[in-house]
Protein backbone atom coordinates (compact mmCIF):
# COMPACT_ATOMS: atom_id res chain seq x y z
CA UNK A 1 0.00 0.00 0.00
CA UNK A 2 1.00 3.30 -0.98
CA UNK A 3 0.58 6.09 1.54
CA UNK A 4 -0.95 9.08 -0.17
CA UNK A 5 1.62 12.55 0.08
CA UNK A 6 0.74 15.05 2.87
CA UNK A 7 -1.56 18.26 1.58
CA UNK A 8 -0.14 21.48 1.45
CA UNK A 9 -1.36 25.17 0.88
CA UNK A 10 -0.63 26.56 -2.63
CA UNK A 11 1.92 29.49 -2.41
CA UNK A 12 0.38 32.51 -1.70
CA UNK A 13 2.84 34.81 -3.94
CA UNK A 14 2.40 34.11 -8.04
CA UNK A 15 5.39 32.30 -9.28
CA UNK A 16 7.30 32.32 -12.50
CA UNK A 17 9.32 30.25 -15.18
CA UNK A 18 11.72 30.87 -17.30
CA UNK A 19 13.52 29.16 -19.85
CA UNK A 20 16.58 30.90 -20.91
CA UNK A 21 18.87 29.25 -24.10
CA UNK A 22 22.34 30.13 -24.50
CA UNK A 23 23.19 31.91 -27.69
CA UNK A 24 26.46 30.85 -30.16
CA UNK A 25 28.55 32.67 -27.55
CA UNK A 26 27.48 31.25 -24.44
CA UNK A 27 30.11 29.63 -23.22
CA UNK A 28 32.50 33.01 -23.25
CA UNK A 29 29.50 34.67 -21.69
CA UNK A 30 28.89 32.23 -19.14
CA UNK A 31 32.80 31.78 -17.70
CA UNK A 32 33.06 35.65 -17.90
CA UNK A 33 29.69 36.78 -16.10
CA UNK A 34 29.34 33.50 -13.61
CA UNK A 35 30.40 35.13 -10.10
CA UNK A 36 28.56 38.21 -10.92
CA UNK A 37 25.38 35.92 -11.84
CA UNK A 38 26.04 33.79 -8.44
CA UNK A 39 26.35 36.20 -6.41
CA UNK A 40 23.38 38.32 -8.04
CA UNK A 41 20.83 35.28 -7.52
CA UNK A 42 22.66 34.54 -3.68
CA UNK A 43 22.10 37.97 -2.92
CA UNK A 44 17.87 37.25 -4.17
CA UNK A 45 18.22 33.92 -2.98
CA UNK A 46 14.61 34.31 -0.90
CA UNK A 47 12.77 34.79 -4.62
CA UNK A 48 14.28 31.98 -6.10
CA UNK A 49 12.36 28.40 -5.89
CA UNK A 50 14.60 26.45 -8.05
CA UNK A 51 17.05 27.74 -11.09
CA UNK A 52 20.05 26.07 -12.04
CA UNK A 53 21.56 24.90 -16.08
CA UNK A 54 20.12 23.32 -18.27
CA UNK A 55 22.23 20.38 -20.47
CA UNK A 56 21.37 18.17 -23.53
CA UNK A 57 22.97 15.64 -21.98
CA UNK A 58 24.59 14.27 -18.44
CA UNK A 59 28.43 15.08 -19.58
CA UNK A 60 27.52 17.90 -21.20
CA UNK A 61 28.64 22.00 -20.76
CA UNK A 62 25.55 24.17 -19.91
CA UNK A 63 23.20 25.16 -23.05
CA UNK A 64 20.22 27.27 -20.93
CA UNK A 65 18.85 27.82 -17.70
CA UNK A 66 15.61 27.83 -16.17
CA UNK A 67 14.84 30.06 -12.70
CA UNK A 68 11.22 29.30 -11.04
CA UNK A 69 10.91 32.77 -9.04
CA UNK A 70 8.22 34.00 -6.92
CA UNK A 71 7.46 37.39 -8.09
CA UNK A 72 4.29 40.08 -7.27
CA UNK A 73 3.79 39.93 -10.88
CA UNK A 74 4.98 40.04 -14.54
CA UNK A 75 6.54 42.84 -14.20
CA UNK A 76 8.36 42.61 -11.19
CA UNK A 77 9.38 39.06 -12.01
CA UNK A 78 10.64 40.61 -15.26
CA UNK A 79 12.53 43.02 -12.92
CA UNK A 80 14.29 40.39 -11.33
CA UNK A 81 15.64 38.77 -14.52
CA UNK A 82 16.60 41.95 -16.06
CA UNK A 83 19.29 42.25 -13.45
CA UNK A 84 20.72 39.31 -13.47
CA UNK A 85 24.58 40.04 -15.16
CA UNK A 86 23.77 36.63 -17.33
CA UNK A 87 21.34 38.27 -19.10
CA UNK A 88 22.57 41.80 -19.21
CA UNK A 89 25.52 39.98 -21.16
CA UNK A 90 23.48 39.05 -23.57
CA UNK A 91 24.28 35.32 -22.97
CA UNK A 92 20.35 34.22 -23.97
CA UNK A 93 19.39 33.91 -27.56
CA UNK A 94 15.83 33.07 -26.42
CA UNK A 95 14.05 33.64 -23.13
CA UNK A 96 10.22 32.29 -22.24
CA UNK A 97 8.53 33.01 -19.48
CA UNK A 98 5.04 31.41 -18.43
CA UNK A 99 3.26 31.42 -15.28
CA UNK A 100 3.85 28.58 -13.14
CA UNK A 101 1.56 26.76 -10.13
CA UNK A 102 3.48 24.62 -7.68
CA UNK A 103 1.02 21.36 -7.64
CA UNK A 104 3.28 18.94 -6.15
CA UNK A 105 6.76 18.01 -5.59
CA UNK A 106 9.39 17.32 -2.96
CA UNK A 107 10.10 21.42 -2.83
CA UNK A 108 6.62 22.06 -1.80
CA UNK A 109 6.64 19.35 0.97
CA UNK A 110 3.21 17.18 -1.01
CA UNK A 111 0.80 18.30 -3.24
CA UNK A 112 -1.41 20.79 -3.31
CA UNK A 113 -5.20 19.39 -3.81
CA UNK A 114 -7.45 17.69 -1.08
Amino acid sequence: MVDRPPRVAPRSSPLFLYVCEDGPDGARLRAERLADHLAYVEARFERYVAAGPLRSDADGAPCASFFLIEAEDEADADALMSGDPYMASGLYASVRRWRATAAAGSLLGGVIWP
